[in-house]
């Protein structure tokens, strides 16, 4: 078992209530199909189960990865990899020529963003690796 922070999970938790506009833990708890008593326990901070946490990743379409790690399952990631890994699970059930107009936008984005010694060391680890 890995390091477990059940504040992290519990505010992770309410986060995806507000983002998807549920207004009651017991809403919630139905729309997921997990019972009101476990999501209150999550909520609480209390360990929980690896499949109530499978439940609430496939009700609202999340990879579930990001809860097991939240509750101590997996290692933890980088906040920046655990976005990535969101948005790469949204992105799979596009066809390919969005996936890659998508792709395209957002390295563009990348770059404009980068400053010039940020560009040169990511020019250097593509040469390496590619």
């Amino acid at each position: 078992m890995f390091d477990y922070e059940p504040q992290a999970l519990a505010r992770y938790i309410r986060t995806l209530m507000a983002d998807h506009g549920f207004r009651s833990e017991r809403a919630f708890a139905l729309h997921t199909g997990v019972s009101p008593r476990t999501l209150g326990r999550i909520l609480d901070g209390t360990k929980v189960d690896p499949e109530s946490l499978l439940r609430i990743a496939q009700a609202l379409n999340l990879p579930v990865e990001n809860l097991y790690r939240l509750a101590g399952y997996l290692p933890p990631e980088e906040d920046r990899s655990r976005l990535l890994r969101e948005v790469e699970y949204l992105l799979r059930d596009l066809s390919e020529a969005d996936q890659r107009r998508i792709l395209e936008q957002v390295r563009i984005e990348h770059r404009y963003r980068q400053s010039p010694q940020e560009e040169q060391s990511e020019a250097d680890q593509v040469e390496k690796t590619g």
